[in-house]
C-alpha cells in the first residue's frame, strides 16, 4: 500500500511539474511572438537628414560626389544604422543643433549598411563610428561611440 501512495505521489508531482514547465514554455514562445512582431524592422525607421528649410551644407547623407567636392577643411563620416539606437540618439542632436556646427566642418552621414566599400577604405568595424578627414579624404582621427554633437565638435577641434 504505501509503494501504491508513493507512486500515485510520484505521478502527481511530475504532472504539476509538467504543467509548470509546459505553461512556462508556452508564455515564453508568445511573448516572443509578440515582441518579434513589434521589433522595427531598418525600413519602418527612416533617418532624418536634412529637414527642409535647413543648411545641408553642414549634415547631409553621404554621396562619393559629396565626398569630393568638400571644402570645408574638416569632413566627418558619421556611419550610422537605422537600427542603432545610439546613433538615432547622435543623428537627432546632429538635427536639433545643426547652427552649432562650425562652419568649416561638414559631416556626411554613411548608411552603415550599404557602404560597405567606404567602411573597408576606412576600417570601419561597428556602427556608430566617427572618421574626421583632412580636405584630400585622409583619415585624421577615428573613434565610436560619442553621443552628442558638443562632445563631437569638441573632440574634433582637439
Amino acid at each position: 500500500m504505501k509503494k501504491f501512495l508513493l507512486i500515485i505521489f510520484a505521478v502527481v508531482v511530475f504532472l504539476i511539474f509538467a504543467v509548470i514547465v509546459f505553461d512556462g514554455l508556452n508564455s515564453v514562445i508568445k511573448s516572443n511572438q509578440s515582441s518579434s512582431s513589434k521589433k522595427e524592422t531598418s525600413s519602418d525607421i527612416q533617418p532624418t537628414i536634412n529637414p527642409k528649410g535647413v543648411d545641408n551644407s553642414k549634415y547631409a547623407e553621404y554621396s562619393p560626389e559629396k565626398l569630393a567636392n568638400i571644402t570645408t577643411d574638416k569632413t566627418i563620416l558619421f556611419f550610422k544604422a537605422s537600427w542603432c539606437p545610439t546613433c538615432r540618439v547622435l543623428d537627432q542632436d546632429i538635427q536639433e543643433n545643426l547652427d552649432k556646427i562650425p562652419d568649416d566642418v561638414t559631416i556626411l552621414a554613411a548608411d552603415y549598411d550599404k557602404e560597405k566599400e567606404l567602411k573597408k577604405e576606412y576600417k570601419v568595424a561597428t556602427q556608430h563610428t566617427l572618421v574626421v578627414l583632412d580636405s584630400n579624404g585622409q583619415e585624421v582621427q577615428k573613434w565610436t561611440g560619442i553621443l552628442s554633437l558638443d562632445s563631437l565638435i569638441e573632440t574634433v577641434n582637439n
